[in-house]
């Protein structure tokens, strides 16, 4: 009898914990068929702000003008090269660049960057020249900690996360986990931090 019981308790430990009031604890967004998402459209561009890592290069018809742009040109070394040609934005928001000296980034998405960039360094060239710039950001990551499954620092390739794929990353919410009460904190472009509290259950 004795050896029955414990199987039994078990079972109705797994029911409890899986009843209609403890679904609701775990469930997202339960409340999303009622919303009107329809405003919710649009792309977003994220922002250069100090601190941030930019690989920047510029590319020409002739490889020769834009040799004294790029950094590294005679390294081969692909990760070396990725880690010296990177422009650390400092404090006040400016990159120092080859030829044309300090450039204000901070504030401006990556085709406005290329923009500023292009027109500073096309006098330098012969008039036939059209450089193409392209500027990636190295540094975009996002650190999820707490009650997770894989909690740490993730980079974002796409230079965009929502908080639903910044968990996913971290192997989502452990069954412990309060998603009603999940902390999220935010750094603006001038460094200020500022803390918000969100419920996942509710969309």
């Amino acid at each position: 009898m004795k050896k029955l019981l414990m199987p039994i308790v078990l079972l109705v430990a797994v029911f409890t914990l899986f009843s209609c009031g403890g679904i609701k604890q775990f469930a997202y967004y339960q409340n999303i068929d009622t919303l009107d998402l329809s405003s919710s459209k649009g792309l977003f561009d994220a922002k250069i702000m100090p601190k941030d890592g930019l690989v920047i290069t510029v590319n020409t018809t002739d490889p020769r003008a834009a040799v004294p742009f790029n950094l590294n040109t005679g390294n081969n070394n692909n990760i070396a090269n990725a880690k010296e040609s990177t422009y650390l934005v400092d404090n006040n928001g400016y990159i120092n660049f080859p030829i044309i000296g300090l450039v204000k980034v901070s504030g401006l998405t990556k085709r406005e960057c290329e923009a500023v960039i292009h027109d500073r360094i096309k006098p330098y060239m012969a008039e036939k020249e059209n450089p193409i710039i392209t500027v990636r950001m190295s540094s975009f990551r996002v650190c999820v900690y707490g009650e997770v499954n894989k909690p740490g620092e993730f980079v974002v390739e796409t230079e965009k996360i929502s908080l639903p794929e910044a968990l996913a990353q971290a192997g989502d919410l452990t069954i412990y986990g309060k998603r009603q009460n999940v902390l999220l904190i935010r750094e603006d472009s001038e460094g200020r931090k500022s803390a918000h509290r969100l419920d996942l259950t509710d969309a």
